[in-house]
């Protein structure tokens, strides 16, 4: 369960860098 946990830290962690980018 903890790692499903990390994993949408992570995506989630990745999908603000992404908008950082674009911004």
């Amino acid at each position: 369960m903890n790692d499903l946990s990390s994993q949408i830290t992570e995506a989630h962690q990745h999908k603000v860098q992404n908008i950082d980018h674009i911004t």
